[in-house]
C-alpha cells in the first residue's frame, strides 16, 4: 500500500520527462543522496512528503520522493526529519523498469523501516 501511495505521489509531483543518455545500469549511490538530501517537502493528506529532482553521480536525472511522516509544526522541522533519516538509508531494488512503461525506471531504498523511498526517471 505504501509502495503505491509513493508512486502516485511521484507521478503526480513528476511535472516534466527527464531524457537520459542511456538506460540506468546502476542507482544512485547511499553517499550520494545522503549527500543531496531533501531539497524541499510538502504537507499532504498522507503526510509530509520530502523530495528533489537531481542526477546524483549518474547522468540521468531521477526523481526522489519519500513520505517522511506527520506531526511536524512546519516544513523546516519535516525537512530536517526527512534528511536526518536519509543516514538509515539502505538499497533494496534496482535499477527496475516499470511494468508498465518501458521508459520509465526505478530504484527503491528503505531506512529500517522508518522510510521508504522511490528513486524514479525516465529515459528516452
Amino acid at each position: 500500500m505504501r509502495k503505491k501511495i509513493l508512486c502516485v505521489l511521484l507521478y503526480l509531483l513528476m511535472q516534466s520527462t527527464y531524457a537520459g543518455a542511456h538506460i540506468p545500469s546502476v542507482c544512485p549511490s547511499l553517499f550520494a543522496i545522503k549527500s543531496v538530501g531533501f531539497q524541499s517537502v510538502k504537507n499532504t493528506v498522507y503526510g509530509w512528503l520530502g523530495y528533489t529532482t537531481c542526477q546524483y553521480d549518474t547522468n540521468i536525472t531521477w526523481s526522489l520522493v519519500s513520505l517522511i511522516g506527520t506531526g511536524f509544526d512546519n516544513a523546516n522541522q519535516a525537512l530536517q526529519k526527512g534528511n536526518a533519516d536519509l543516514a538509515l538509508l539502505t538499497h533494496v531494488q534496482g535499477p527496475t523498469q516499470d511494468e508498465d512503461s518501458e521508459n520509465q525506471w526505478y530504484c527503491r531504498y528503505s531506512g529500517n523501516g522508518v522510510i521508504d523511498i522511490l528513486l524514479s526517471a525516465s529515459v528516452d
